[in-house]
């Protein structure tokens, strides 16, 4: 039997994997971690791939790609809930230590074509005869 990451927060390459989508459940609140209190952290609670919900923290250059998509005029990030973003896994040295860090991506649906019908009772031209 696999067990359940008991973490609260997105782990990575636990809970999710380069390529997973995420869906943002609701718009965030700024949380100050145990480990770094004076530290400030913009928090959000996602859908993971699994249907589980859990926590992230959001870095601050996935925050830049996600504003810039997501709410360029008004930096609100009640415009996330709902949306979608693929996870990318990188591996960085944060303070000693080589780390897995988890960066967004915006998925940006594109808009379905709407195909308008020739008006009924209207024939094309005929093709002039030679």
């Amino acid at each position: 039997m696999k067990l359940k990451n008991p973490s609260e927060y997105v782990t990575a390459n636990v809970d999710v994997k380069t390529g997973d989508i995420i869906q943002f459940l609701n718009e965030g609140q700024y949380t100050h971690p145990p480990q770094n209190p004076e530290r400030e952290v913009l928090t959000f609670k996602v859908l993971l791939p699994n249907g589980e919900e859990k926590k992230i923290s959001v870095n601050k250059t996935s925050q830049k790609e996600l504003m810039s998509a997501w709410c360029p005029d008004d930096m609100d990030s009640s415009h996330w809930v709902g949306k979608k973003a693929k996870v990318t896994i990188t591996t960085q040295q944060v303070f000693d230590k080589l780390k897995d860090v988890i960066f967004l991506t915006p998925l940006i649906e594109a808009p379905i074509p709407v195909i308008e019908d020739e008006p009924k009772g209207t024939e094309p031209d005929p093709e002039p005869e030679e």
